[in-house]
């Protein structure tokens, strides 16, 4: 960005890519029917694997596990294990049986969005579920309490006891204990979210920055207080934050043209 400049390291043989993961000095890419390990340093690719679902959607790290969510198409095994050193496939989860669209990994558990989807792929009344990642089975299922409409991206809380789900259908952000009995709320967003996958939103310590109404608008995760509802005020399809110089980059597309 300082040189207003970019250059390509590869070129993977899909119509798109659905989740990027970071970690250190290596990246993910979830592209549809594949996943690819880059080094970061060499700029090469190192490793390459062909998805064993219909389509990939999100990623998360747990150690040397690479968890990757299937999007839709299947009543079960919707979450996969590679091998985050050579992408081979580890397991799969058969108790999972809806579209994997968020996972949050914390003290050796993966929670998991689990969402009951139209033919239209919009999502109606979810749950999340606790996976237990050194048995990969499912512990627990943890239910909101009250209607929320779908249950969203999942977001950390500041004090570490819990997370968030932002809820773009019913436009409500759900709260959950991470400790039993994983006590739930749900209270009005106030704003029109947007946030559909991870490249709709981002977290600066206390503040998450998200796409709602019609630009960036930021919410205090405190106390769920909207800060600004657009102080980016254009057409957002995707956008990433820099914390290191403080600067949002933002992609635009209408999906057609």
């Amino acid at each position: 960005p300082v040189l207003d400049s970019s250059f390509v390291i590869d070129t993977i043989q899909t119509q798109s890519a659905q989740d990027v993961l970071v970690r250190d000095n290596v990246a993910f890419v979830a592209a549809q029917d594949s996943i690819v390990r880059y080094d970061l340093v060499s700029r090469q690719r190192t490793h390459a694997s062909a998805f064993n679902g219909p389509s990939t959607y999100t990623l998360a790290l747990d150690q040397n596990q690479l968890l990757v969510g299937n999007w839709f198409g299947k009543t079960a095994d919707n979450l996969y294990i590679y091998d985050a050193s050579n992408l081979n496939l580890l397991d799969s989860v058969t108790a999972i049986s809806e579209d994997a669209k968020s996972i949050l990994i914390k003290s050796g558990f993966a929670y998991i969005s689990q969402n009951l989807s139209t033919s239209g792929f919009q999502d109606t009344l979810g749950y999340v579920v606790r996976l237990d990642l050194s048995t990969l089975s499912v512990t627990d299922t943890l239910n909101i309490a009250n209607y929320s409409g779908d249950i969203g991206e999942l977001v950390e809380r500041p004090d570490g006891n819990g997370f968030y789900t932002f809820n773009s259908v019913s436009n409500t952000i759900g709260s959950f204990d991470f400790a039993s009995p994983f006590n739930s709320s749900n209270t009005a967003a106030g704003v029109d979210l947007r946030v559909g996958n991870s490249s709709q939103w981002a977290r600066n310590r206390d503040t998450l920055y998200a796409c709602m109404e019609n630009g960036i608008g930021a919410v205090n995760l405190n106390n769920l207080q909207v800060i600004d509802t657009s102080f980016i005020d254009t057409v957002v399809t995707a956008f990433a934050y820099d914390s290191l110089n403080n600067q949002f980059y933002v992609s635009q597309t209408d999906f057609f043209s």
